[in-house]
C-alpha cells in the first residue's frame, strides 16, 4: 500500500510512514498469546507464568496523545537499529507464585544517582496487619555430626534433594547448625543455619542464585524478620508470613530505588488509593519520557540501567494479575516499541486489562525476553513499575 500523506509505499500493517512519518490510520494487527520462553521456575517467587491474551489496541488518552504525536514523527530512526545485546540474569521475582527469567543488565547506577530516585510512604495506611513473631530459637549444640548425608529438605514451599553437612539428632536428622545444598538443580540453591527435628527453622540464610534470604525461618520459609538481597542489591527488608511479605517492611527495585515503606499483606501493598498517588507524584518529576532514541539506548545494553523513565500506550499481552504482574506494553501505541512492565499491585487497586490506556513510571532494570504472537523470540526493555495509571478508553 501506499502512504496519503507522501505517496510512497509502505509495507502492509505499518501504523506510521516510515518515509514522512504519518500515521496510517490502520488498525494494530491481532496478536496470539504470548509465550513464557522460560520454564524454569524459582521458589518463593510473586510473578505467575507469562501465558499471555491477546489484546486488541486502544486509543491513547488525549494528555498523552499530544505527546506522542511529536515522538513518533520521529520513529523512522529506529527502524534500522539492531538489538545487539539479550542479557541473561534471573529476575528478583521471589514471593508468592512462580517467577519468569527474564534477561537483565549488570547493576550499575545512573549518572543521577539513587537519591533522587528515593521516595518515601505516607505514614497513614488504609490498614494494619500484626505479622506473629517467630520464637523458634537455635536449638543446643549436639554431639552427632554428619558429612554429606543425602537428604530431602523443604525450602521455600517444595521438597528439595540435596546433600547436608552438620548438627544432627539422634534420629539421624539435621537438628542444631548445618549447612544443605541442593543437587540437580539447575539453580544454585542452599541454606546455611539453625535445624529443628530435620527442619530449616530459626536464624539461617538461604541462597537462591543471586538472591540471598537471611532472617528467621519456620520449615524452610521466611517467617518474621527477613532480608533480601539480590547481586549484593537490597531488595527487602522487614516482616516476612510463611515465605510472603507481610506486616511492616521497605520494598526497593532491582536498582535500589526505594519504591515503597509501610504496611504489606500477603505481598501486596497495603496503602490508600491516596498515599499511591502521592507516592507516584514525587517521584514523577525524576523520570523521562522514553521517545524512540532513548528505547534504542535502552535496547543496546545497560548504560541506563536505574535510569527513571515514564512509559505510556495500550497492552498488548498480559500475564495473571495478582499480587503482581507483568504488561507486554504498545509502548507509544506502537508494536514497534514494545516494553515490558513489571507491576506490584496494592490491595485495593484495580488490576490492569486489555482495554486501559496505560500511563507508568518507573526505572529501567534490565531486557525481558518473550516469545512473540509469530513463535519468534523477541526481546524489549523492561521497566519496573513504582506508580502506573491505567485509563480507559474512550
Amino acid at each position: 500500500m501506499y502512504c496519503d500523506n507522501c505517496g510512497k509505499q509502505v509495507e502492509e500493517g505499518e501504523l506510521f510512514c516510515k518515509h514522512c512519518g504519518s500515521s496510517q490510520n490502520k488498525p494494530a494487527p491481532q496478536t496470539e498469546p504470548y509465550q513464557d520462553s522460560n520454564p524454569d521456575r524459582g521458589f518463593n517467587s510473586f510473578a505467575p507464568p507469562l501465558t499471555y491474551a491477546p489484546q486488541a489496541p486502544a486509543e491513547p488518552i488525549e494528555p498523552v496523545r499530544a505527546g506522542h504525536k511529536s515522538i513518533l514523527g520521529r520513529t523512522a530512526a529506529l527502524t534500522t537499529i539492531a538489538v545487539v545485546i539479550i542479557c541473561t540474569a534471573s529476575y528478583f521475582l521471589f514471593f508468592a507464585e512462580p517467577r519468569p527469567t527474564y534477561t537483565a543488565g549488570t547493576a550499575r547506577q545512573s549518572s543521577s544517582g539513587q537519591a533522587a530516585n528515593q521516595i518515601t510512604q505516607n505514614t497513614s495506611k488504609a490498614s494494619s496487619t500484626t505479622t506473629p513473631v517467630v520464637t523458634a530459637t537455635a536449638p543446643a549444640a549436639t554431639a552427632l555430626t554428619a558429612q554429606d548425608v543425602a537428604i530431602t529438605a523443604r525450602l521455600g514451599g517444595a521438597e528439595r534433594q540435596g546433600v547436608y553437612s552438620g548438627e544432627i539428632n539422634s534420629e539421624g536428622l539435621p537438628h542444631g547448625q548445618g549447612v544443605f545444598r541442593e543437587t540437580d538443580s539447575e539453580v544454585e540453591r542452599s541454606y546455611e543455619g539453625s535445624w529443628v527435628s530435620g527442619q530449616a527453622t530459626g536464624t539461617g540464610v538461604l541462597s537462591e542464585g543471586s538472591y540471598v534470604f537471611s532472617g528467621s525461618f519456620t520449615d524452610g520459609s521466611t517467617n518474621g524478620s527477613c532480608r533480601i538481597t539480590d547481586g549484593g542489591i537490597l531488595r527487602y527488608e522487614g516482616e516476612c508470613l510463611n515465605g510472603s511479605l507481610h506486616g511492616q517492611g521497605s520494598l526497593y527495585t532491582k536498582s535500589g530505588t526505594l519504591m515503597y515503606t509501610g504496611e504489606f499483606d500477603q505481598d501486596m501493598l497495603l496503602e490508600s488509593a491516596t498515599d499511591r498517588e502521592a507516592r507516584g507524584l514525587a517521584f514523577a518529576p525524576a523520570c523521562a519520557g522514553m521517545d524512540e532514541l532513548l528505547y534504542a539506548e535502552a535496547m543496546a545494553g545497560d548504560a541506563l540501567f536505574g535510569e527513571p523513565v515514564v512509559v505510556w500506550g495500550s497492552p498488548l499481552g498480559l500475564s495473571k494479575q495478582g499480587a503482581s504482574g507483568t504488561i507486554i506494553l504498545a509502548h507509544m501505541d506502537d508494536e514497534q516499541y514494545p516494553i515490558c512492565l513489571l507491576y506490584r499491585y496494592g490491595v485495593d487497586e484495580a488490576k490492569i486489562s486489555g482495554s486501559d490506556y496505560v500511563n507508568a513510571w518507573g526505572v529501567l532494570i534490565g531486557q525481558f525476553e518473550y516469545e512473540d504472537a509469530n513463535g519468534l523470540l523477541s526481546t524489549c526493555p523492561m521497566v519496573e513499575v513504582i506508580y502506573m495509571r491505567p485509563d480507559p478508553t474512550e
